[in-house]
């Protein structure tokens, strides 16, 4: 595109108004059809001088400078925020998801283990009892290094299960040393509930409810009565039953 100088001098030179227009519309200048030539030449010149207050203003505005500044800062998310988190999360009936992060101290326990010692992370099943490290129903545990890792997909058996994670250490002798603890998590069920209640949300009142459940609610059968060789015989059911009853050599 022509630069603002070389526009106005060939403003200057009376161009044809079709030229104008055409050039009008490449600057995104917005036209009436019963403009005049001056109109146009006059449409044209304040919308330069319009663009260029607007490079200025943009141009000195310390809001600008602030907001580029601040896209600059914008930086990738640490790796770790250096505080002592473990977090089970369930994926499916079968499947947990673990993520931990470490803080300087226990990364050191970590990094200077007694030899012989490995990074353990076990997972208790705990469903309907308050875990004190030893009462859980099952436990399962899997060796993992945490200098390449900060999460964990896990296997479980059981669905519709509460479990728990701990994150720790198996000195040589056999000992676990639990550093972390996670929250509980419930694995979903992996079939329908059996429960007759139905739970309701008052949004408006904001107000929980139950109530037992009518069941399913099954539209009653519909009497037909169809003709058959010598007298009228009446039958229960719908187009399914009679085209049975005709393919088995029946009633029509």
């Amino acid at each position: 595109m022509k630069r603002k100088e070389e526009i106005l001098a060939w403003l200057d030179t009376n161009p044809k108004i079709q030229d104008l227009k055409k050039f009008a519309k490449q600057l995104g200048v917005r036209l009436r059809k019963s403009m005049k030539k001056r109109e146009v030449i006059r449409a044209i010149r304040d919308f330069l001088k319009k663009e260029t207050a607007e490079t200025r203003s943009s141009a000195t505005s310390p809001g600008v400078k602030v907001e580029e500044k601040r896209v600059e800062e914008i930086k990738e998310l640490p790796k770790t925020y250096n505080k002592d988190k473990l977090v089970l999360l369930p994926v499916n009936p079968n499947w947990l998801f673990v993520y931990w992060d470490m803080s300087p101290e226990t990364r050191k326990i970590v990094e200077n283990l007694e030899p012989g010692s490995s990074v353990v992370l076990r997972v208790h099943d705990v469903t309907y009892i308050i875990f004190d490290g030893k009462n859980a129903h099952r436990t399962f545990e899997a060796y993992i290094d945490v200098r390449y890792t900060s999460n964990y997909y896990i296997n479980v058996p059981m669905p519709n299960t509460d479990y728990l994670a701990e994150l720790g250490y198996k000195t040589p002798y056999g000992e676990f040393v639990p550093l972390m603890r996670s929250n509980v998590a419930r694995t979903p069920s992996n079939s329908p509930s059996p429960s007759n209640r139905e739970r309701w949300y008052d949004l408006r009142k904001r107000r929980r409810s139950v109530s037992p459940s009518k069941g399913v609610v099954i539209k009653p059968v519909e009497r037909v009565r169809v003709s058959s060789p010598g007298k009228g015989v009446e039958y229960s059911g719908g187009g399914a039953f009679l085209w049975e009853s005709v393919r088995s050599g029946g009633i029509l």
